[in-house]
C-alpha cells in the first residue's frame, strides 16, 4: 500500500471516496477487510458500532474502496464473463476445454502454451496452429476491449467526480488511464495490426 494507505485524498486523509455521499465502504486493518458505513462526517463500524474519526483511521486503516451496488457488480460480472467465455470457447474449438477449477487466467496461459507447442511441432497442421493463433487474439481482443469499457467507465466517473472534488476526479482519472495502458499491453500481446 502507498504512503496514504490508500485513501483517495492525501489531503484529508481518513476521508472516503465520494466524501459528500453517505455510504459504505471497505477498509483494511492488517490484511483483514471490513465494512464501516460514512456519514458524511465519520465511518462507523458495521460490526461494532464504534464510530472513529478520520485523523485516526489513516495512519492505521488502509481504505480498499466503496461498496459497489448491485448494478455495479452485475456490470461488471457480465464483462468480465464475456472475457471469460471468449478464452474457454477458444479451448473447446481446440478440443482441449477448460478444466473444473481453472481460473480464465490459467485458461489463456494454457491457451498461450497450447499455440507455442503447435507452432513448434511440425506434425501439427498449419491449420489446426492458425485456429489457435486466431482463438488467442480473439481472446486477447475480448480482454483489451473490457479494459477499453473500463476505461471510459472511469473516465466518466472522473468527470462527474472532478465538479465535486478533484483530487476524487484526478483519483478516477487515474483508473482509466490505467486500463488504457492495460488494453495497450494486452493489444501488444496479441499482435500489431490485430483487430
Amino acid at each position: 500500500m502507498s504512503e496514504t494507505n490508500g485513501w483517495p485524498d492525501p489531503a484529508r486523509p481518513g476521508v472516503p471516496l465520494n466524501p459528500e455521499q453517505r455510504g459504505w465502504h471497505w477498509l483494511s486493518c492488517q490484511n483483514m477487510p471490513f465494512l464501516v458505513f460514512w456519514n458524511g462526517e465519520v465511518l462507523q463500524d458495521a460490526l461494532s458500532g464504534q464510530r472513529i474519526k478520520p485523523d485516526v483511521l489513516s495512519p492505521v486503516y488502509s481504505y480498499l474502496g466503496p461498496v459497489l451496488t448491485p448494478a455495479e457488480v452485475d456490470a461488471g460480472g457480465s464483462e468480465a464473463m464475456k472475457w471469460r467465455t471468449a478464452i474457454y470457447d477458444a479451448l473447446i474449438e481446440w478440443h482441449d476445454p477448460p478444466r473444473d477449477d481453472e481460473t480464465p487466467k490459467a485458461a489463456l496461459r494454457r491457451l498461450v502454451h497450447t499455440e507455442i507447442l503447435a507452432a513448434l511441432d511440425p506434425a501439427v497442421s498449419r491449420p489446426a496452429a492458425d485456429l489457435v493463433t486466431q482463438a488467442r487474439r480473439n481472446a486477447l481482443e475480448e480482454a483489451a476491449r473490457w479494459h477499453d469499457e473500463q476505461e471510459k467507465f472511469w473516465m466518466e466517473k472522473g468527470r462527474e467526480v472532478s465538479a465535486l472534488d478533484s483530487q476524487s476526479g484526478l483519483n478516477l482519472l487515474a483508473k482509466a488511464a490505467e486500463h488504457r495502458k492495460h488494453a495497450a499491453a494486452i493489444r501488444a500481446l496479441k499482435g500489431e495490426g490485430d483487430e
